[in-house]
């Protein structure tokens, strides 16, 4: 199955989006156990001060230490998020003339992805798994570097995309 897909800035944009929660996943990880260690301190300190324990307020410090960390951690993602899309918007920006379409072609050992300035061949087990998110299919190479390759459904219409999700599934475990 091949797949020829014109570049549209906005579309991409949207995509690159998607992907942020994905390729900074280990930071959000790190908010959510801080804010959650922050909280059970937080109730753990407040029984004991209900229960006229002089260590709940120690407690209480602790938490609020790591609930600033938490709040430190929440900015740092935040500010990432937003130069990661800079970076990206004026990526797209200065290389938008030179992008026409962008071509998948779904062979039965590997995935060759191809668009006017280069070109990939992807074995299937290389793939780390893929996702369905807002009527886009994710395909995850490797999550962590950001090699996550997206096919919108408003981009090849409905009956292509979910013979792109069947076709994907039984291939990516």
């Amino acid at each position: 199955m091949k797949l020829e897909i014109p570049f549209n800035a906005k579309t991409y944009l949207n995509q690159v989006e998607l992907l942020v929660p994905y390729i900074y996943s280990h930071l959000i990880k790190k908010v959510n156990i801080s804010l959650i260690l922050g909280l059970l301190l937080l109730i753990a300190g407040s029984i004991l001060l209900i229960k006229n324990e002089d260590s709940g307020v120690i407690l209480i410090i602790i938490s609020m230490i790591v609930l600033y960390d938490s709040y430190r951690k929440n900015n740092h993602y935040k500010r990432t998020k937003i130069s990661f899309m800079n970076i990206m918007k004026t990526n797209m920006e200065e290389k938008a003339d030179e992008l026409k379409t962008g071509t998948f072609e779904f062979l039965p050992d590997n995935l060759i992805y191809t668009d006017d300035l280069s070109s990939s061949t992807i074995n299937w087990s290389d793939f780390e798994g893929y996702k369905v998110v807002k009527s886009n299919l994710l395909m995850i190479v490797n999550q962590k570097d950001g090699n996550i390759l997206v096919i919108g459904e408003k981009e090849i219409g409905t009956e292509k995309f979910n013979r792109a999700i069947d076709f994907v599934k039984q291939r990516v475990k």
